[in-house]
Order: C-alpha cells, then sequence, then structure tokens
C-alpha cells in the first residue's frame, strides 16, 4: 500500500486548532497476556476516566515482540506535535524559538508526519490538547512525536504561559492511547533554564 505523503489540503500546519475540555487522563489500569492474539488486554478499573475509544480495546501490536526494530509500514508516518511557548506572563520571551519550530516543521514534514503546531498555551490549554491526543485513533500511523521548546527550571518542571509544571507529564500524558500501544513515541525537550537569585 502506498503511503500518503500529505494530510491536508495545503501544506500549512494545524495551529491551535480547536481543543477539547477534557484534560490529562490518569487511571489505574493492568494488563493481562492474551495468548490466542499475542495482544495485551487493558482491563480498566476505573473505566469512567478513559476516554470511549480506550475502554475494553485490545492492543495491537505491528512489530514483533522480539524484533531489534519498529515495524513503520502503516498508511501514515504519524502526528509531530510541536509546543512552543514563546510569550510567557512572567518571564522573558523566547522569540528565537520560532526559528527552531520553523525548523521542525519543515524537517517533519518532509519525513512524512502531521505537523500541528500549539503556541504559547496555558498549562490548562496544553492538558486539554494532550487530552484530545490521547483519544484520537492512530491505528494507522507508525509512531508519534511531540516536541516542547520552552523555559524550565532545575527541578524537572517546564513552563506554560502562565505557570510551570511537571516535565513527566508530557512523558505520561500517552500511557492510555490504546492505538500507541507498541509504537514509537518520540520526545524532543528544548529548554531555556531559567535561574533564580535572592535579591
Amino acid at each position: 500500500m502506498k503511503r500518503r505523503q500529505s494530510y491536508s489540503q495545503t501544506d500549512e500546519p494545524i495551529i491551535n486548532d480547536e481543543i477539547d475540555s477534557n484534560v490529562f487522563v490518569d487511571s489505574t489500569k493492568c494488563s493481562k497476556k492474551d495468548s490466542s492474539t499475542n495482544s495485551d488486554i487493558i482491563e480498566n478499573t476505573a473505566v469512567g476516566d478513559l476516554p470511549t475509544t480506550s475502554r475494553n480495546k485490545i492492543a495491537q501490536f505491528h512489530t514483533p515482540r522480539d524484533s531489534s526494530k519498529y515495524e513503520m509500514k502503516l498508511n501514515r508516518r504519524g502526528i509531530c506535535l510541536i509546543l512552543n511557548q514563546v510569550h510567557f506572563e512572567d518571564h522573558n520571551d523566547r522569540s528565537a524559538s520560532e526559528v527552531d519550530e520553523n525548523t521542525i516543521q519543515v524537517t517533519f514534514t518532509q519525513l512524512g508526519f502531521e505537523v500541528r503546531i500549539k503556541r504559547d498555551l496555558t498549562f490548562a490549554s496544553i492538558s486539554e490538547v494532550m487530552g484530545k491526543l490521547t483519544r484520537e485513533d492512530h491505528s494507522d500511523c507508525d509512531c508519534i512525536s511531540i516536541f516542547v521548546l520552552s523555559h524550565g527550571e532545575d527541578n524537572g518542571k517546564i513552563y506554560a504561559k502562565d505557570m510551570p509544571y511537571p516535565l513527566i507529564t508530557i512523558f505520561t500524558s500517552l500511557t492510555n492511547c490504546i492505538s500507541l500501544a507498541g509504537k514509537p513515541k518520540l520526545f524532543f525537550i528544548q529548554i531555556s533554564r531559567i535561574s533564580f537569585q535572592n535579591d
């Protein structure tokens, strides 16, 4: 099957499109091996906290467990999400970050990704974006890529427009996305460190 190299009618990336009101999904779960399908059945003990598309679904692994590399043969390469924080309420701007954003956009478009750009989001909006991404169906995607460009601190926190938040929330936000199970999840973090000095 021929891979589609274009995912929209224009070459423009999707920038700050409409976002959903739900936030990060965090639910207790366990998995058990189904020997007949060689898949993991996700059993949720807090089903009400999960997106509808994740309930009672079987994770289909396209790459054999003993393989030394991921299979990249599905219809789409995947989504490339860029969370670019240029302006902040209480800190200096990162104007040069727009150059990095453009470079990422061009490069990952050439690699076949659907590039989505989100600029200057509050923490609540970042949560909404990641929640929406988790609920999407990525079954025909090879992988997913996420870039975070922002200010940061030594304690593992990065900045949204309005406040700092733990970087690990970005890493764990896709945990309950069944259609990304067994697929590469690429995270690229570019941080301008903020130093706090006593007066």
